[in-house]
């Protein structure tokens, strides 16, 4: 990293490791996933788009402030979105529609559609509406605890979209469980199995 000029704020490892480095996280199953990645990375729209969700991905789980998380996390999605519905896969004929109609897709195509009582479908409206407060800043009705859940929910998303491509089976953070700004010190140990379908994934991956 020494040898690296970058003007993009580094993320500390003590802080990363609160999000990664848990008893219950399987690191080998992670490493045997690296093929995979390596294969993604052959194709160019694949690693312009880690560039980019990474920088925002970092950019969302580091910020304090609630607007530029939410911004960042939803161009993440956004672009995740596009690349696994439009590029990655068989391309459709059909239309995506506007940012909720992609990102439900997304989350569909993942599997994600089950869980807490409740499908993470019907959390997709109100993240993108605390995404819109942050654009266009006016009063909202959410207090600043609920715009955060509704973050890391998003950030979540991002983890379980790219867990699912490079078809990992073990566990990870559960942030919406924390409900509160991961650069917080008091973030506390939530893991969850995944909640994907990794049945789901295109078979020559």
């Amino acid at each position: 990293s020494k040898l690296i000029s970058t003007g993009y704020q580094f993320t500390t490892l003590e802080q990363l490791g609160k999000s990664w480095l848990t008893e219950d996280s399987n690191l080998e199953n992670f490493i045997s996933c690296f093929s995979n990645f390596e294969k993604m990375l052959d194709k160019p729209f694949w690693k312009n788009t880690f560039y980019f969700v990474l920088v925002q991905y970092f950019q969302a789980i580091s910020s304090k402030n609630w607007e530029l998380a939410a911004i960042a996390t939803s161009a993440a999605l956004e672009r995740l979105s596009y690349v696994i519905l439009l590029k990655d896969q068989t391309p459709s004929s059909r239309r995506l529609g506007n940012n909720e109609q992609k990102l439900q897709k997304l989350l569909e195509s993942i599997g994600l559609t089950i869980g807490r009582g409740y499908t993470d479908i019907q959390d997709v409206k109100e993240f993108l509406e605390v995404r819109n407060d942050a654009v266009h800043p006016k009063e909202g009705s959410k207090t600043i605890e609920e715009r955060w859940r509704l973050i890391m929910q998003g950030i979540q998303w991002i983890d379980e979209v790219l867990l699912w491509r490079l078809g990992y089976e073990g566990n990870y953070l559960d942030r919406i469980a924390g409900s509160i700004p991961i650069s917080s010190s008091d973030f506390g140990d939530f893991e969850i199995k995944s909640r994907y379908d990794l049945s789901l994934r295109d078979p020559s991956w």
